[in-house]
């Protein structure tokens, strides 16, 4: 079963400490932040991974800058959007 964009957006909401404001969509992730116009690096202000196959919340960084030979490619974004 795959999650919807609105039990993602729960999930994160449960587990981000920030204000969701804007989101990405990936084949198999919805990546969701919160953009207030500063770079932010790390720390709290992390973007929040939910795993579409089970909802499971992940660690941007592990997600995005996996360089282990096996990693799975999340391709290009799909929908990019603000809430």
């Amino acid at each position: 079963m795959t999650v919807s964009f609105e039990r993602a957006l729960e999930i994160a909401k449960a587990d981000y400490p920030h204000p969701i404001n804007h989101y990405e969509e990936y084949e198999n992730y919805f990546v969701f932040d919160h953009d207030d116009g500063v770079e932010h690096v790390g720390g709290t202000f992390s973007p929040i991974v939910v795993r579409k196959s089970d909802g499971m919340a992940l660690n941007y960084e592990s997600v995005f800058f996996d360089m282990a030979e096996d990693a799975e490619d999340v391709g290009d974004a799909l929908n990019e959007g603000t809430l």
